[in-house]
């Protein structure tokens, strides 16, 4: 996750994994208790209640009130744990809004909780948002465009695919079972090098149905490369 003032600056933290949902409405806390003299208050948190994992990070907006215009430091936890904080550059303000960017490392569930401090220390009630990360949808291409690339660089392949869910199409090539469930599919029947995929065992009645020579879309996650073929792991049929 990364924070900042938008749009001027963007300061990085991580938050346990990472990702954010929505958000929490304008208003008061604890049936409308009045605000403190002298302590800052958010008065709302926004943010996107889904974003997809490991892209770019997504803006979100605090509102703010404070009676001495002296909030210092913008604090985050998330499972009880400090994530970060930042300085929003907001003195002298007695209210307003201040902006933040947050990036999901990886998909899942998250609530976040925010707290204001000013310079002398007194804080805001903690708001929280929260947020579902989406996992991110696969790279899209051909059994041969994807074993041209490793071929031709293999490092390079690796740091541009290897982790990641790849749905590559081809023609079956091979089915078989001598290592756990395996397809291979390649550009072109006959063709000798190409993208194997393995499937775990709940997937066997789908690759039961597979024929040589049909032309399919399989997604899982690379692996990188394995002899002549490129791996795929953790494979499903689309």
């Amino acid at each position: 996750m990364r924070l900042g003032r938008t749009p001027r600056l963007a300061l990085g933290l991580v938050l346990l994994g990472g990702i954010a949902t929505l958000l929490v409405v304008a208003g008061c806390e604890n049936g409308g208790a009045p605000v403190v003299s002298g302590k800052p208050y958010i008065t709302s948190v926004s943010f996107p209640s889904e974003v997809v994992a490991d892209r770019q990070p997504s803006p979100g907006t605090i509102g703010f009130s404070d009676p001495d215009g002296d909030v210092a430091l913008v604090e985050f936890r998330c499972r009880g744990v400090s994530t970060g904080s930042f300085d929003p550059g907001v003195a002298g303000q007695a209210s307003g809004s201040i902006g933040f960017t947050y990036w999901a490392s990886s998909s899942g569930y998250y609530t976040v909780e925010i707290t204001l401090r000013d310079v002398v220390g007194n804080s805001s009630m903690p708001r929280s948002f929260s947020y579902t990360a989406m996992p991110p949808p696969p790279i899209r291409m051909t059994a041969g465009a994807l074993c041209s690339e490793f071929e031709e660089n293999e490092v390079a392949g690796d740091l541009k695919y290897k982790g990641k869910l790849i749905a590559v199409a081809g023609y079956v090539e091979s089915i078989d079972s001598s290592f756990g469930i395996s397809v291979v599919l390649v550009d072109a029947p006959g063709d000798w090098s190409g993208v194997r995929c393995y499937f775990p065992e709940s997937e066997a009645p789908n690759v039961a149905n597979l024929r040589k020579g049909g032309y399919v879309t399989i997604v899982g996650e690379c692996t990188g490369m394995l002899v002549s073929n490129v791996g795929l792991d953790h494979c499903r049929l689309e």
